[in-house]
């Protein structure tokens, strides 16, 4: 192989793998990276006092949030203005929680790559805070639908520990409720099933089938968000969560973040518990 071909055939990928659109008087940009939850990084570039500004919008600190990152904390805070600041010196522009430079024309192509070297690189800070957590895990569950609730959707309400109806007329507790504020909207029963190992696991996931199969509402308002990946799991359980409920996996937030934003969307529906 040739190095002239060797960096056609790079730039090639590259292009292959670039978006752009025009949404208003901004430019939305698929960059062709991803975070490591599988999501395509997408960068904005608008006007910005004679000049350009190219942002992240915000959704990386999103991501961290989602992670449980808790971003106000002086420490994090500090670590964070410290590594989107050095993207782009003097011209980072620090508007909340945002990855954002401004720049002239002429500058914006590479400041669509330092923006997204940016966001690859706070991933460091998700990883390691998927893999260090204290808290318990239903704890975690629920800061991070509070935090989905905070930054996307504050016309939702997330009601822990609550005693929900099975078909016997008995009531039993889950681990929350998702749903819209207002009276009479439908509900999402949502159980976190956690445990360190595979053995550990079969006891929630047992009392999650339980529950949902006891439950008389459709699947999709029914929620296990089982702790880890799915390649942790043993694929019967799985199985056997997926016949009673949708199941997602805490180390992939967008898949949580999908459910949730779906079930806001769902017509209202009068008499829920």
């Amino acid at each position: 192989m040739e190095p002239q071909s060797l960096r056609s055939s790079f730039l090639n990928l590259i292009n292959d793998n670039l978006q752009a659109f025009e949404f208003e008087e901004q430019i939305i940009v698929d960059m062709p990276f991803n975070y490591s939850d599988g999501d395509r990084i997408s960068l904005i570039v608008l006007p910005f006092e004679n000049m350009f500004k190219v942002t992240d919008g915000g959704s990386t600190a999103l991501k961290l949030q989602m992670a449980g990152i808790n971003m106000v904390s002086g420490a994090v805070r500090d670590a964070w203005e410290t590594m989107v600041s050095g993207i782009a010196q003097q011209n980072f522009s620090p508007e909340g929680n945002e990855i954002a430079v401004v720049v002239e024309q002429s500058e914006v192509s590479k400041a669509l790559m330092d923006v997204a070297f940016g966001c690859v690189h706070s991933e460091h800070a998700r990883l390691k805070a998927t893999k260090s957590r204290r808290k318990p895990y239903t704890d975690q569950v629920d800061s991070r639908i509070g935090d989905f609730i905070t930054y996307k959707h504050p016309e939702a309400v997330w009601e822990k520990r609550k005693a929900v109806p099975l078909a016997s007329g008995r009531r039993r507790t889950v681990t929350g409720v998702f749903r819209r504020k207002e009276v009479g909207s439908e509900a999402l029963y949502v159980q976190a099933v956690g445990g360190a190992t595979k053995q550990e696991r079969n006891d929630p996931a047992d009392k999650a089938y339980t529950i949902f199969s006891n439950i008389d509402r459709p699947k999709e308002d029914k929620l296990v968000v089982a702790i880890g990946e799915i390649s942790s799991w043993d694929a019967g359980v799985v199985r056997e969560l997926n016949d009673v409920a949708q199941t997602v996996f805490f180390d992939e937030p967008s898949d949580l973040e999908y459910v949730l934003n779906r079930h806001i969307h769902k017509r209202p529906l009068a008499n829920q518990q």
